[in-house]
């Protein structure tokens, strides 16, 4: 053990503690939003535009952290649905704004129910100082994260 405390896990034992439970939050907050039709990826693209108006692809892919090949991809998915739709930039008339109809917007309003029904009901597991305590910690890693360490 050379002098470590053995009650202490190893940081790759809190990873992949962390890991199993972000998978499980996933598959959950997934399951609400099947009902409605969607995926969680489908749902954050369509919470962009929810929350921006029309935009260009490029600013999704931006938002998303994604490449835009696979925001094209994920449209041309969503406007077969007729969730999305595309439509000329008027300040430019060689881009394409993307924006969510009138059926995307009712979808996307549903959906939030399930997905916010979810998350609550895990995180009401703790209680508000220990979420206190976690947004104080996930914010630590995330600058950890960041910084490449």
């Amino acid at each position: 053990m050379h002098g470590k405390d053995p009650a202490t896990p190893p940081p790759s034992e809190v990873a992949e503690r962390f890991f199993a439970v972000t998978k499980l939050l996933r598959k959950r907050a997934n399951e609400g939003l099947r009902a409605q039709g969607l995926t969680m990826a489908r749902g954050k693209l369509m919470a962009v535009l929810h929350h921006t108006g029309p935009v260009r692809i490029s600013v999704i892919a931006a938002k998303l952290g994604i490449a835009a090949r696979s925001v094209t991809e994920a449209v041309d998915a969503l406007e077969r649905d007729g969730l999305v739709t595309r439509q000329p930039d008027p300040t430019d008339r060689r881009a394409v704004l993307v924006a969510l109809t009138e059926r995307g917007t009712t979808v996307i309003r549903e959906a939030e129910g399930p997905r916010r029904a979810v998350v609550n009901g895990l995180f009401s597991a703790l209680d508000a100082d220990d979420r206190a305590e976690l947004l104080r910690l996930l914010d630590i890693l995330g600058r950890a994260a960041d910084e490449g360490v």
